[in-house]
């Protein structure tokens, strides 16, 4: 019991801490220095795994400040024997308190989506087994299958949370706060979860070293 409540008090100070420091960087408004965070996405590849570029779409000029992003794709690939990807890549050279990505969680089921699961999934990325998030949501009769995580400044983070963490300290130490919001789309029926589950870690797992190519290092 001792040991535990020790473990506790740890966990509080941590927070504390980061809780301070986040509170002195964005108080102060502290200047990063940007090292070739200059993002177009102009070289982002039409062909990933299975799957070819289709289509792009574009967003209205009220939604694209709403996005708030610095860059964007928003690319449909689509495949002979497999249903469409639909990819959404927002970059922020600098993310902070009113310019940042907005989780599914919030904006999907704020915009009339039912979430019926969501979990982690497990991608390899550069060597290593790296969470992504998974969800099913639905709307009606319309399901919807979706994948999503933020990658940059050398980190792919599925938790929102981690990534405001690391965002405070690549800021201290890097001076960076830059990053990629990606989030993969496909419709499909409730039967069809597990094999939505498997197509979509097998495209996610190429598009995310296509996304690291386009990102600073």
């Amino acid at each position: 019991m001792i040991e535990r409540l020790s473990q506790i008090r740890l966990l509080v100070v941590v927070c504390i801490l980061l809780i301070g420091i986040s509170a002195m960087y964005y108080g102060n408004r502290v200047h990063l220095t940007k090292m070739n965070t200059h993002v177009t996405f102009s070289t982002f590849p039409k062909h990933i795994g299975d799957w070819d570029f289709s289509r792009a779409n574009t967003f209205s000029s009220e939604i694209e400040k709403n996005l708030g992003a610095d860059a964007y794709i928003d690319y449909v690939y689509q495949s002979q024997e497999k249903p469409e990807m639909e990819v959404l890549v927002s970059y922020f050279s600098s993310m902070h308190e009113g310019k940042q990505f907005h989780s599914p969680k919030n904006c999907m089921l704020g915009s009339g989506w039912e979430s019926m699961v969501n979990k982690e999934i497990f991608i390899n990325w550069h060597g290593k087994q790296e969470s992504i998030n998974f969800m099913m949501v639905r709307m009606g009769s319309q399901i919807l299958y979706v994948a999503y995580w933020v990658q940059g400044r050398g980190r792919l983070m599925s938790s929102e949370y981690e990534e405001r963490i690391y965002r405070v300290i690549d800021s201290l130490i890097k001076r960076r706060s830059d990053g990629a919001f990606v989030r993969v789309s496909l419709p499909g029926r409730p039967e069809d979860r597990n094999h939505a589950e498997q197509l979509l870690m097998e495209f996610t797992k190429d598009l995310a070293v296509a996304v690291d190519n386009c990102l600073p290092m």
